[in-house]
């Protein structure tokens, strides 16, 4: 109507009488003087939940999807850094609000689900996994420019070192009942390192996590390895706050001389993504790929090859290390034992040949063995994210959900996890026009049964308890 009224160039009356509208409700449209945020203001402004929305598909295309609770601590994590508190009733974002959140952007956000049989988690990756994962690497290759630069493709994964030297074959005297090696420790503590490697075969220093919530200056020797970085927790594991870290004071600074952008391959599981470490890898050209859950033992470099070479002269070295001294084993101990690993163990070639086993450099997506790669059966769950809302808060109870079952394997939907195109404030400027979205159908299926049923006597807690025991990969 107003683009119509400024070609013509018509006057008020004229267009008033053509349309059969009255002049005031003309003049407001054409001035655009209609305010369309009729209501009661939310509680983050649209800009703000815009950021939420990026976070969740940049977070999709680096292969870490988001359950509700992870929109949440998300949502709040964002809350405490902007200091919008004062917004919520509680100081934190609420059910409805969550609700209400996927309501305003049902157009952009999706509720899906994919379930697979136990085996699976069991045995390990299925082939349409293994077949997914290669081509999404081969995408992001491509993209980024790296299929020939293997000084730009690193994996990191953590590791716990324990104190027990494990069992070796000794010699004693015929009739002897059992063999006892003495030790200093009980050999139940353990230290987590993180540990990187590149396809060129260069290893960085050690990320060393103690489980404590204080450091002291003696358990961190500086001329040990070069760079080590040390941190402590609670557990002794990784948390949210780590990888962050690790970022900031271990990767960005041993590969500012590299050009960008960089491939870091890594285990979503323990990575605990938060919007600090998003925004520092995306602010030094650093691109984060999940690898599938239940995958890694066939698909990272570090699980195939090299820390298994690694725990097997740690467990010497431990063992060496208990026929000389009764002493219980201090961390400076286990520091001062890991070192000699970058001499033995952590040398390039177990590092590179890591990467060439697993396909990753140079790029074989024949490299895994098909006798280590399973079948399953796909189901698969999709429905509205207002449907998906009614669940959590167990209001829905009669299922509208679309239920597709297919029963026979390679037949999924792989999104890439290709650089991110979108804007998550001002810190995404150099990523523009990098995100793409790569579709896989396989229609080699010889027998395919999809059922569309509406289920008026299925209720949101059956739904809700399915829902419990999915999980999605590519």
């Amino acid at each position: 109507m107003v683009r119509t009224y400024k070609l013509e160039k018509w006057s008020y009356t004229k267009a008033g009488a053509h349309f059969k509208i009255p002049l005031g409700t003309l003049s407001f449209h054409v001035l655009k003087l209609l305010n369309a945020n009729i209501g009661y203001p939310t509680a983050l402004a649209c800009e703000e939940e815009r950021y939420l929305v990026d976070l969740i598909v940049t977070l999709q295309d680096w292969g870490q999807l988001f359950t509700h609770n992870d929109v949440w601590n998300y949502t709040q994590e964002y809350v405490e850094i902007m200091n919008l508190q004062s917004r919520f009733a509680g100081g934190a974002p609420t059910r409805d609000w969550y609700q209400e959140f996927l309501k305003r952007w049902k157009t952009e956000l999706e509720i899906m689900f994919s379930s697979s049989l136990e085996n699976v988690r069991v045995q390990g990756a299925t082939s349409n996994i293994i077949d997914g994962w290669f081509k999404v690497l081969h995408a992001v290759l491509k993209k980024l420019n790296l299929l020939e630069k293997p000084q730009s493709i690193f994996n990191m994964d953590k590791s716990g070192f324990n104190e027990e030297a494990g069992r070796q074959f000794v010699v004693v005297k015929r009739g002897t009942k059992y063999a006892n090696q003495k030790q200093g420790s009980c050999g139940k503590d353990f230290t987590t390192v993180i540990l990187t490697i590149s396809a060129n075969g260069v290893c960085l220093p050690p990320y060393i996590i103690y489980k404590s919530l204080r450091l002291y200056s003696q358990w961190c020797p500086k001329n040990l390895i070069k760079g080590t970085v040390y941190n402590g927790t609670k557990s002794g594991w990784t948390d949210e706050h780590c990888l962050f870290d690790y970022l900031q004071n271990l990767f960005i600074p041993n590969t500012k001389s590299l050009p960008k952008p960089l491939l870091l391959i890594f285990d979503g599981h323990y990575s605990h993504l938060s919007i600090k470490a998003v925004r520092l890898a995306i602010q030094n050209g650093i691109h984060l790929l999940c690898l599938p859950s239940h995958s890694t033992h066939l698909l990272q470099p570090l699980d195939v090859y090299t820390l298994k070479y690694v725990k097997q002269q740690w467990k010497q070295l431990l063992w060496e290390r208990n026929t000389t001294t009764s002493k219980s084993m201090e961390k400076t101990d286990c520091v001062r034992l890991f070192s000699k690993l970058y001499e033995y163990a952590l040398i390039p070639g177990h590092c590179s040949t890591a990467f060439a086993k697993t396909g990753i450099f140079p790029y074989d997506s024949r490299a895994i063995k098909n006798d280590t790669i399973i079948k399953n059966t796909l189901s698969t769950i999709v429905g509205t994210p207002e449907q998906y809302a009614h669940i959590l808060s167990n209001k829905l109870h009669t299922s509208s959900c679309l239920n597709v079952q297919t029963m026979v394997p390679r037949n999924t939907l792989v999104r890439s996890n290709s650089a991110p195109d979108l804007f998550i404030g001002k810190f995404l400027t150099g990523f523009l026009n990098s995100c793409f979205i790569l579709v896989i159908i396989d229609h080699s299926i010889s027998t395919t049964t999809s059922q569309l049923e509406l289920n008026p006597t299925g209720s949101g807690d059956d739904i809700e308890n399915d829902a419990q025991k999915v999980h999605t990969n590519y």
